[in-house]
């Protein structure tokens, strides 16, 4: 009995302390069920911490969204894409039980799978109070957890950029359970989300629709590559850029996946370039007239779409088999099923919610809200119109976009972060990015329908904050409350800001000064230079100016591996260009490698060589992805300057800041809704805000600067259609909207466009449609008149479904008038005369004319450094090109192209001018016609003119024998002589810095031991190199001008209308022929004025050369750009007028001359070699070889000093030189 007793007790004590105990949990972090990755998936990768010295990357960066599926391996999970990349390419033979497997997306090693069981008695079965994990009872495949080494995705993808850079092998995710990068788990049920990152937690569910996996990749730095034909060179691109570390940069990820819900509604939308309107039986139908009725989509109002290719098993991949859908929110939660034929009556508004980043700046949340509701008014017309057929206050219509506070906290798992693809945001990027944008727009777009899941508008804070600035050092010294001294440290500009606050001409002066250039170009057609010119292109035609661009490289190489390769490489450029020699200047080449040579080599870094290619290719690939580079232009900020007058720096900066935040995230905003660029809103002036043609008013005169009204009323402001372009200035688009965007929504969204309350009165409607009539042939100042001369009559407006014009075309009774629209993307940029990034105006004149306004206002913007470090003078110089002379070169090239098909049709039209409202003349002296772009053409070449012309600011005595004033001093300040004396203690010339321009770039010399990593300025050097390049080359950029050859180039250079003028330009540059090209001034008034090289010679009576600063250096670039390139238009008379050769050298191609007096020789004093050239038949011709030639004997008989002689001897002989690489047209 005590025996059973005290067993039953020992019993007892035994199962208490069981109890005690409890389970004890054996199992280790970071299991997760397999059952978590059932169903398809969304997958998105976002960069979202990139150090600024990661010259590849920035915050933000987003890859394409693509769908997938898992598949667990014994090794690895698997993330395949769930559908072909071109559609049925699907095997036939394919069994139907068997997943269909696309590429990869995503892969992750697996470490082990496992079962999560009570320990047991293998005997007996019996479990015990452990939990432990299993690898053994099962196989692999059948076990219920998995855990996956979550520190590499294994799969990298060409369509982000981080994915492209090489990785250090070391790579980890986060495992800290205080991090908030953690792997986090979505759960939603009933429509809300919970979100786990306790890894107990995570280990318990079942099911999840939301994965967040952050990984950490250590980046190599990039290099660049370039192969020859021969050789690969590579070169680190941080030794370009002292910012960027060479060193690799540590770089966080988010991959996010979110299950797909397969039960909700979306609405696609075709939406092709232009299509055919068939019949239920697939047959094009056609108007009354037999012609088949073509309605346009995309070339409408343009779009990101849904592109892919299907293959046919008899055609194999064919256009008509192509799927083309829009990419847009979808803002119907039950559509199309609850459509009742095309009414929405019976449908829910789905609202489309952007949330604030974390920690978004307070002072930017009423900016913030103002831009949501402006893209939700045209949403909320479209819902009025589709749901209530328009007979709703718009303020009785629901809401469809929406903006949100964030909620995140690290504290808590919950919350709004970035690269979640749950939520979307108009984000604020507060940390610096030196490869960042200033705003950037990537949404997740389905790959099979075109729905937008989620989105983000990121605005880059710290440029924002810099443009800010930059756009209040505008407005301060504009209204005089920025001293000079603060302005830049150590320059006099008060001259400079006396003429940027001068006033602007009243519109009656500027009326006079527009018809008078009218007049100068019509005068300019109808002379003899044009018509030779006109009939050689007439007789040549398109064909004849094609050109190879292989053939332009091969010229730019050609220079390679000779001693005039050596020569171009002065100071500036080896200064420039190499970190191993900056400061040091060309004596420092000897220490070079041979690679590292090849950088300086101008046939690597110059207008047609790789490292410029590169770049371009860059800004366009960045364009492409909705990356908006941080750029800025100064000009016509007069009007707000005036608006913010009085007030204090920090409020002026607030002001602009919130400015400059409201029209990027707008742009970026419309990316996210689905819209592309459209870099024709600043020339769509039919669809300019109606403040604008206020201040223009009815009857406008063409070829005209704002007035002193329209400036104050900041009518440039005014000047746009679209937010989606890219503005010429910091206010380019700070007015919201355009008209454009909201059309585009109601369009893209809702199938509406507008037409006019009163059609305009357009006879050529008839010919061409109204579109067409109105974009093509009419000029702007045209427009008002087109109206009733009531030019607030453009816009006067009403919305129709577009289904409607349709039903119209159809039936041959077009009563509708629909407003057209200017639309044109990257592909297009700077390939038509109206769609270019960073330009402003409504005609081709406009355009060059504000180019050339804007870069001679803003020098000191542009060219000093101010305190900045991430000044590079190359930069500098491929920017001046891109955002000014460009335009210039551009703009001439459009209008000779025009003169083929636009010309011809003008010419028939003619035949019945008064029926069609045209000015009976030719098509270049018409305004609706080629008068603005050869008015542009001439506007263009002087603006260049100009920049080679630049003289250097200070004090100038004038030669008596050279007659040129020479400069001898920086020194503005230097007493001015007597008029008609010139002595050594005063200036003949004084000129300032602005109107003068420092030739080389200075570093701070006072600055230390480093001072030459401390940039002052730069030099004019580079825009002198960049404007000589347009002026020579004829290269060209035609993308689908040409329907038969979209991607052939044309050889068009302004040598072509313009010989004698270039001739003087480059051909003078080149031999120091200064009194050809050079600005000029008189003795007298002592200003100096730039040469207007279209002026006749009688104007320059009483007019004096100024040395306009081109050193030897940009002498050999004048020769080498002109030489190498003018040339590839087959008209060899450039390298004709300057050819130099030496007698008895075999070099001759003397014509049969037998005037002597044009045959110029120069017998070297020193080694008796004779030169000679040959001027031109036309003695009104330049012919820069044979004026050098007779210079020269000059000097030697006049006693000069022999050193001089040997500086012009130099020339000749380089000219030589030149001649023997590409003295011939061809090689």
């Amino acid at each position: 009995m005590r025996k059973s007793f005290l067993g039953f007790m020992l019993s007892l004590s035994a199962l208490s302390c069981a109890q005690d105990v409890g389970d004890v949990d054996r199992t280790q972090a970071n299991r997760i069920r397999k059952s978590l990755f059932e169903g398809e998936w969304y997958h998105q990768k976002t960069t979202f911490d990139v150090p600024y010295s990661a010259g590849f990357s920035f915050t933000g960066e987003t890859s394409l969204l693509d769908r997938v599926k898992w598949e667990i391996q014994e090794s690895y999970l698997i993330a395949y894409r769930t559908y072909d990349l071109v559609d049925n390419t699907l095997a036939a033979s394919s069994l139907p039980d068997v997943a269909f497997k696309g590429a990869p997306i995503a892969a992750y090693g697996i470490v082990e799978h496992f079962d999560v069981i009570r320990d047991y008695n293998t005997q007996t079965g019996e479990e015990s109070n452990v939990i432990y994990e299993n690898n053994e009872d099962r196989p692999w495949s059948e076990r219920e957890y998995m855990r996956v080494d979550w520190s590499k995705n294994l799969v990298a993808s060409f369509n982000f950029l981080d994915d492209q850079v090489e990785q250090s092998p070391m790579a980890y995710y986060v495992q800290d359970e205080n991090d908030p990068d953690r792997l986090l788990v979505g759960v939603k049920e009933n429509g809300e989300w919970t979100d786990h990152q306790d890894w107990r937690e995570i280990g318990d569910l079942e099911h999840a629709e939301y994965l967040d996996i952050v990984d950490t990749i250590f980046a190599n730095p990039e290099v660049y590559e370039e192969f020859d034909g021969e050789s690969t060179y590579s070169y680190p691109l941080c030794w370009f850029y002292a910012s960027s570390d060479c060193q690799p940069a540590r770089v966080k990820i988010r991959s996010a996946y979110l299950k797909i819900d397969p039960s909700e509604s979306y609405e696609q939308l075709r939406y092709p370039d232009n299509e055919l309107v068939r019949g239920p039986d697939g047959k094009a139908l056609k108007d009354p007239g037999g012609n088949p009725v073509r309605v346009p989509y995309f070339d409408k109002f343009g779009y990101f779409r849904v592109e892919r290719d299907r293959y046919d098993r008899q055609k194999e991949i064919t256009e008509t088999g192509r799927t083309y859908l829009i990419s847009r929110w979808g803002i119907w939660k039950d559509a199309p099923e609850c459509k009742v034929g095309e009414s929405y009556a019976n449908c829910t508004v789905r609202p489309i919610v952007y949330h604030l980043s974390p920690n978004f700046p307070p002072a930017l949340k009423a900016e913030a809200a103002k831009v949501v509701s402006s893209w939700n008014q045209p949403m909320k017309e479209v819902v009025n119109h589709l749901k209530y057929g328009g007979s709703r206050p718009l303020d009785q219509v629901e809401d469809v976009f929406v903006l949100a506070d964030n909620s995140y906290s690290p504290a808590v798992a919950r919350g709004e972060r970035i690269g979640d693809l749950r939520y979307s945001f108009v984000y604020w990027i507060a940390e610096p990015q030196s490869a960042g944008p200033l705003g950037y727009g990537p949404s997740a777009m389905d790959p099979l329908t075109g729905r937008i899941i989620q989105a983000s508008a990121y605005v880059y804070g710290a440029a924002a904050e810099a443009w800010a600035t930059t756009g209040a050092d505008v407005v301060d010294l504009i209204n005089g409350t920025l001293s000079t001294d603060e302005f830049i440290e150590g320059e006099d500009v008060r001259a400079y800001v006396a003429r940027v606050r001068a006033s602007n001409p009243t519109s009656r002066e500027e009326a006079a000064r527009g018809e008078a250039r009218a007049e100068d170009t019509r005068s300019f057609v109808r002379s003899e230079e044009f018509r030779r010119a006109h009939a050689r292109q007439k007789s040549v035609g398109k064909r004849g100016m094609r050109l190879d661009h292989g053939r332009v490289r091969a010229r730019a190489s050609a220079i390679r591996g000779t001693p005039f390769e050596d020569l171009l490489l002065n100071d500036e450029v080896v200064r420039a260009l190499s970190p191993k020699t900056r400061g040091l200047g060309s004596e420092a080449l000897a220490s070079l490698s041979e690679s590292e040579k090849r950088t300086l080599s101008p046939a690597f870094w110059g207008a047609h060589g790789p490292m410029r290619a590169r770049d371009r290719e860059r800004r366009r690939k960045l364009q492409m992805h909705n990356v908006e580079l941080a750029r800025f232009a100064h000009d016509a900020v007069f009007g707000l300057a005036e608006s913010l007058k009085g007030r204090e720096r920090q409020s002026v900066y607030d002001t602009i800041l919130a400015r400059i935040f409201a029209s990027t995230a707008e742009h970026e905003i419309g990316h996210t809704l689905g819209l592309r660029h459209n870099f024709a809103g600043s020339y769509d002036a039919i669809n300019y805000r109606p403040e604008f043609w206020t201040l223009k008013g009815n009857s406008p005169t063409p070829f005209t600067r704002m007035s002193t009204d329209q400036a104050a009323g900041r009518m440039r402001e005014m000047q746009y259609s679209s937010i989606m372009d890219y503005g010429a200035r910091f206010n380019s688009d700070i007015q919201g909207l355009g008209a454009y965007d909201e059309a585009a929504v109601r369009f893209g969204y809702g199938q509406l466009v507008e037409a006019f309350e009163t059609p305009p009165s357009e006879p050529l409607a008839e010919v061409f449609g109204l579109d067409v009539a109105l974009q093509q042939y009419r000029h702007y100042t045209s427009l008002p008149r087109l109206f009733g001369g009531d030019a607030q009559g453009i816009n006067r407006r009403r919305l129709v479904p577009y289904s409607q014009l349709i039903s119209e075309k159809l039936a041959g009774q077009p009563t509708t008038a629909e407003v057209p629209y200017r639309f044109c993307s990257d592909e297009y940029d700077g390939a038509v005369s109206w769609c270019n990034t960073y330009d402003e105006g409504a005609d081709p004149w406009e355009i060059v004319a504000n180019a050339s306004d804007a870069y001679e206002a803003y020098y000191f913007f542009n060219s000093f450094a101010r305190d900045r470090r991430e000044v590079e003078p190359w930069d500098h110089g491929v920017d001046m090109y891109w955002r000014y002379f460009f335009h210039a070169q551009s703009q001439y090239q459009q209008w000779v192209f025009d003169n083929f098909d636009a010309e011809s049709t003008w010419e028939e039209l003619r035949a019945d001018a008064a029926t069609y409202g045209i000015q009976d003349v030719e098509y270049n002296s018409a305004i609706d016609g080629g008068l603005s772009g050869a008015t542009a053409s001439r506007e263009g070449l002087n603006f260049l003119a100009r920049v080679v012309q630049t003289p250097e600011p200070g004090a100038y005595y004038l030669d008596p024998d050279e007659n040129v004033f020479y400069s001898y001093s920086y020194d503005s300040d230097v007493e001015l002589c007597p008029p008609g004396e010139s002595l050594p203690e005063c200036s003949d010339l004084n000129l300032d810095l602005g109107i003068g321009k420092y030739a080389f770039s200075f570093y701070d010399g006072e600055s230390g031991y480093y001072f030459y990593d401390r940039l002052h300025n730069i030099g004019s050097f580079y825009d002198k190199l960049s404007a000589i390049e347009a002026l020579a080359s004829p290269e060209t950029n035609f993308l689908g001008v040409d329907t038969n050859a979209d991607l052939t180039q044309y050889a068009i250079g302004f040598h072509w209308y313009y010989p004698d003028q270039i001739t003087r330009l480059v051909g003078g540059s080149a031999v120091e022929g200064y009194s050809a090209f050079a600005g000029l001034a008189d003795d007298q008034a002592r200003q100096y004025q730039p040469r207007d090289m279209f002026a006749p010679a009688s104007s320059l009576t009483g007019k004096y050369a100024v040395d306009p600063a081109t050193s030897f250096t940009i002498e050999l670039y004048a020769a080498w750009y002109g030489m190498a390139f003018i040339n590839l238009d087959f008209d060899n008379s450039f390298n004709d007028k300057l050819k130099i050769w030496v007698e008895g050298n075999g070099e001759a191609v003397l014509p049969n001359v037998t005037d002597a007096t044009r045959v110029a020789r120069f017998v070297h004093p020193r080694n008796g070699r004779t030169y000679i050239a040959v001027r031109a038949s036309d003695p009104n011709q330049y012919s820069p070889g044979f004026e050098l030639l007779k210079r020269a004997q000059a000097w030697v008989s006049a006693g000069v000093d022999p050193a001089y002689v040997e500086s012009l001897v130099a020339i000749m002989e380089s000219i030589r030189g030149m001649d023997e690489l590409y003295g011939r047209i061809y090689f």
